[in-house]
């Protein structure tokens, strides 16, 4: 099998095929789990999907987190799996913005690679209309800037399939307000055409694709949650879809999946009934009409369902995510389209979405559950329970860090060889502090350890700024006076007192980079500054002795209240540069760099509304670095492309041939 063959099979698209392809544990009639495991992976996860990301034949782990602490938005994160069942850290690859409400895996430019599409509803606080983000893989774990589809209203679910038979992906999109579903057609590159609007009832809340009438093509299963009904949509093949067809389901359908329930040969669905607190089994006909729901009970307020084959019978089980009693009801099925009554597993927190997948692969399925936790004010995370082949479940564990985590940073604080992490946790009140969590290499973490209190940190950023060979960290302080606190690492986890420095009104960003040549970090730190006392702010240079001390900041002015710096080399000189995103003048300022610890004039370029984070990255394939720039009150991502000439290095000499030589 390909390597890209192998990631394709974990989009898990035909989930029948997915589990019947699994070998046959033993049988069980009971179901339990052994100890979950807790990954931090955002602040409100509420959707989670399961994919190879970066190609090395295990599954990986996507979430998307509905809001953040500041209510702006939420952010998508990425948990590569290891081939025992434990994750790594959650990355970032799309940086808080919108209202996360959805997120679904599927090969939308075909490539081979498995790509991200994001429904987000409407903006907070503007109220703004909801649109779908498409984020194509690199390959290796990591995600091109998202590709924005305009959809309007607010898309709450969506499912990929090809649905007008030419063999490109496209997208079924559930639109709660309008009381509609979308439908997408994909261009194959990652884009999609204007979409088409199909009727469908009252609060549509969640949708799935399957052939429920055996004629060849997707159909669409859509769960009504203002209306107390599911919806078939009979596709036609070419993108349409007939009327609805309606079938009552219990109180408040959130979320329906789609199996052979009773081994018939034809596909049937399974509702998670929020308002009733059951799962409503509608057994289908073959002919796209379904027989009456029997229900069965789950937990408090069910917000999300899926199906496996848990204890190896061959007979589709059904996991229930419950909302209201952080757990999960497992419940074994008879093959027939009746259940057991259910086995009972806690969760780390609220939650909101269940995925199953090999995440050890040993030949048994797990469980993944994105849980909300006490949100504003702590984190949620993510809960893995691994299979053990006969119907029980592991536990997990829950990686704490501090109150109000604002930024995180990797490196190898004791030396072990295991990357650890490095959290500036903001503070519920004053100071805030550092957290350090080491890791054991095998995806899990100890406890933290608090290595310094802070006042209200903002930004981490990891540097060897004593050149000892033993990573530090420098963070930001937000107030009462804007600061960048120095901590230098002794090597064995723990570090030693920061050295605070002053640096402008407000810090919210650092980044580290040579400025001036001489092989020693330097600090760019970005400073808010106070708009409302006329304090545009500015960023700061430190450029450091070696010794884990820094010069007297000198500044660097940009445009209007900087939010975050960067490191590149723009120009293509070897000299870094910085580039600044600036949220009051919706610009980019680029700070070409002198190679001495100075830089020329801010050159300006224009973003959308509110520009708040910065990525750099070769989007072309050209060899410059490209910035991508986070728009908060546009909802849209700037891609600047670098169209800087660079000379030719030299070639005679070194076996090389000039341009134009034969």
């Amino acid at each position: 099998m390909t390597r890209n063959s192998t990631r394709l099979s974990m989009l898990v698209a035909a989930i029948v095929i997915f589990w019947s392809t699994l070998p046959t544990p033993a049988l069980a009639d009971t179901v339990s789990f052994v100890a979950r495991r807790d990954y931090e992976a955002g602040q409100s996860p509420v959707s989670v999907v399961v994919g190879d990301f970066n190609g090395d034949g295990v599954p990986d782990l996507a979430v998307a987190n509905e809001l953040d602490l500041n209510l702006s938005g939420g952010t998508v994160e990425v948990l590569l799996g290891k081939d025992d069942g434990t994750f790594q850290a959650a990355r970032t690859v799309v940086a808080a913005r919108a209202r996360r409400t959805s997120i679904v895996v599927g090969d939308f430019n075909g490539d081979g690679v498995p790509d991200l599409a994001v429904a987000n509803g409407r903006t907070p606080f503007t109220g703004g209309p909801g649109n779908i983000e498409v984020l194509l893989g690199n390959g290796d774990g990591t995600f091109q800037e998202p590709l924005t589809v305009a959809t309007g209203g607010r898309p709450v679910s969506l499912a990929p399939g090809d649905f007008n038979g030419d063999g490109k992906p496209d997208l079924a999109v559930a639109d709660f307000d309008s009381n509609t579903v979308l439908v997408l057609l994909g261009n194959g590159d990652g884009t999609f055409q204007a979409p088409l609007t199909v009727a469908s009832a009252t609060g549509p809340r969640s949708i799935v694709v399957g052939d429920f009438n055996g004629d060849g093509k997707p159909d669409l299963a859509v769960a009504n949650f203002g209306s107390n009904t599911v919806s078939v949509l009979l596709g036609n093949g070419d993108g349409t879809f007939q009327a609805p067809l309606t079938v009552a389901s219990a109180t408040g359908p959130r979320s329906v999946a789609v199996g052979d329930f009773n081994g018939d040969g034809t596909l049937d669905l399974a509702v998670a009934d929020w308002g009733s607190n059951t799962v409503s089994v509608l057994l289908g006909n073959g002919d796209g009409t379904f027989q009456a729901p029997r229900t069965f009970t789950t937990g408090a307020r069910p917000s999300s369902v899926a199906a496996g084959d848990f204890n190896g019978d061959g007979a589709l089980d059904l996991a229930v995510a419950n909302e209201d009693n952080f757990s999960v009801s497992v419940l074994l099925g008879n093959g027939d389209g009746t259940f057991q009554v259910p086995s009972t597993f806690t969760t780390g927190a609220r939650p909101q979405s269940v995925a199953v997948g090999d995440f050890d692969r040993d030949g048994t399925l797990d469980l993944a559950v994105a849980a909300e936790a006490g949100f504003p004010v702590l984190p949620g995370n993510v809960s893995v329970l691994l299979g053990n082949g006969d119907g029980t479940f592991e536990e997990a564990r829950t990686f704490s860090a501090g109150e109000r985590p604002r930024s995180v940073a990797v490196g190898d604080f004791n030396g072990d060889g295991k990357p650890d992490l490095a959290v500036a946790n903001q503070g519920i009140s004053p100071p805030g502090n550092v957290s350090v969590l080491l890791g054991n290499g095998d995806g899990t973490f100890q406890a933290p350890l608090t290595v310094a209190p802070v006042n209200i940190p903002t930004s981490v950023a990891v540097d060897d700024f004593n050149r000892d060979g033993k990573p530090d960290l420098a963070v930001t302080n937000l107030r009462p006076v804007g600061s960048v606190s120095v901590l230098l690492g002794n090597g064995d986890g723990t570090f030693q007192a920061p050295l605070t420095l002053r640096t402008g009104e407000r810090a919210v960003s650092v980044a580290a980079g040579d400025f001036n040549g001489d092989g020693v970090p330097d600090l760019a730190v970005a400073n808010n500054g106070e708009p409302t006392f006329g304090h545009r702010g500015n960023v700061s240079v430190l450029v450091g002795n070696g010794d884990g001390t820094f010069r007297a900041p000198s500044t660097v002015v940009t445009a209007n209240t900087p939010t975050a710096v960067v490191v590149g080399d723009f120009n293509g000189d070897g000299k870094p540069d910085l580039a600044v995103a600036n949220v009051n003048s919706n610009n980019v300022s680029v700070l070409l760099g002198n190679g001495d610890g100075t830089f020329e004039a801010a050159r300006n370029f224009g973003a959308g509304v509110r520009p708040e984070f910065l990525a750099v990255g070769d989007f072309k394939g050209d060899g410059k670095p490209d910035l991508a720039v986070a728009n908060m009150d546009s909802n849209d991502v700037s891609v600047l492309l670098n169209n800087t000439h660079r000379p030719h290095p030299p070639c005679h000499g070194h076996g090389l041939r000039c341009p134009g030589e034969p």
